[in-house]
């Protein structure tokens, strides 16, 4: 019998406690695996779809990108990340030292001429903000706060949406 909550209902995956971890990184190409591995294991762990889990790492490795190239210039600095999981949500803030920077600020320019003449680039700002459900940010003592959102769709009881007819036409684990 599942346990239930004072309503009487299954709180499932929801009622989980809040998950914390930090990671402090050298902001260096060499870093952008780790900040991936970071994001990846916690986030699976913690039951969430793949499709969320490569979202988030895609913006956050994007905006480690963007530190390195612009706010660094390639000349080096740090970063830290903090990610927060209550499932069916992952947070993950990167804070740093670089010039004051608000994406959400930043006009997105119209991309369509870059890809028809073959070239590539300028869509960073534009898939972070596609990929995560939430983009947030503030400066506080000289440092930038960038908190990125994703939230995996859930039904009532907390469960991701589709979870139970997706396993069913899974092929049993070997033990």
């Amino acid at each position: 019998m599942p346990k239930t909550d004072k309503t009487g209902k299954n709180p499932g995956k929801a009622a989980r406690k809040t998950v914390t971890a930090r990671i402090k990184i050298e902001a260096a190409g060499s870093s952008l695996g780790a900040i991936r591995k970071f994001i990846n294991s916690r986030m699976k762990r913690a039951g969430f779809s793949l499709k969320k889990i490569s979202a988030l790492k895609v913006a956050v490795t994007e905006h480690c990108e963007n530190l390195i190239r612009h706010a660094y210039a390639g000349k080096g600095g740090k970063a830290e990340l903090k990610l927060e999981i209550k499932y069916p949500r992952a947070k993950i803030t990167v804070l740093d030292r670089g010039p004051k920077f608000d994406m959400r600020k930043k006009r997105i320019p119209d991309i369509s001429r870059r890809l028809k003449n073959g070239q590539g680039g300028k869509m960073g700002i534009k898939t972070i903000l596609a990929l995560c459900d939430r983009v947030e940010y503030k400066r506080t003592g000289g440092c930038n706060e960038n908190v990125f959102t994703v939230r995996e769709k859930t039904d009532s009881g907390g469960f991701k949406q589709g979870f139970l007819k997706t396993r069913r036409h899974m092929p049993e684990r070997k033990k």
